[in-house]
């Protein structure tokens, strides 16, 4: 050992050789992900996030579609037992549209079918008729409502019985009620 030269002890060379593999070590066995690891995740969850609300709107739009078709066989089924209980259909027809001739159909459209519920809405006022009315909706003076909250909030039966459109349920239709003389039959139909 020449003079001058520092002597180093093994304790220190340690100390030093530890502290450099520490900081290396530290730096390369960090827990966590890397930016391109954590972008890869991102990517799939969007993947995944975008076929579930997909798989979630037709789900919705399908049980609005069946929503739709129970509530006309309601209506439906609430007119044959009206004329059942009545003997008749809730609407008079004119013989004279008709020109006597009982072989043909007669279509209430829009919300003209109010005249053909007026009657069954006096029924049910009267607890003579069972329909559930707080799963009717109706349109009001511009505001969609249900029949149940129609017939409370008004003494008027005359009202019309609708449906949100399944795909824009920002539009409102009304049902189209068909007579059939030749069959004696009803249908109630989604507007075309």
């Amino acid at each position: 050992m020449q003079q001058g030269e520092a002597r180093s002890t093994p304790l220190k060379r340690d100390n030093a050789q530890k502290k450099g593999t520490h900081v290396k070590n530290k730096i390369a066995k960090r827990p966590g992900f890397t930016i391109i690891e954590l972008l890869i995740v991102i990517s799939i969850m969007a993947v995944v996030a975008t076929l579930a609300t997909g798989a979630a709107l037709k789900s919705i739009k399908n049980s609005r579609k069946k929503r739709i078709a129970v509530t006309v066989q309601a209506l439906e089924t609430a007119l044959v037992n009206y004329r059942a209980l009545h003997g008749e259909w809730p609407i008079k027809f004119d013989d004279d549209e008709h020109d006597g001739k009982i072989d043909s159909v007669d279509v209430i459209k829009g919300s003209n079918n109010s005249k053909v519920f007026e009657p069954l809405m006096k029924d049910i006022r009267n607890k003579k008729a069972l329909l559930d009315t707080s799963a009717l909706l109706t349109r009001v003076n511009g505001k969609r409502m249900t029949v149940k909250q129609a017939l409370e909030k008004s003494g008027n039966n005359d009202i019309p019985i609708g449906y949100a459109d399944p795909s824009n349920q920002d539009e409102f239709k009304f049902y189209t009620v068909e007579f059939d003389f030749r069959t004696e039959t009803v249908n109630v139909k989604q507007a075309d």
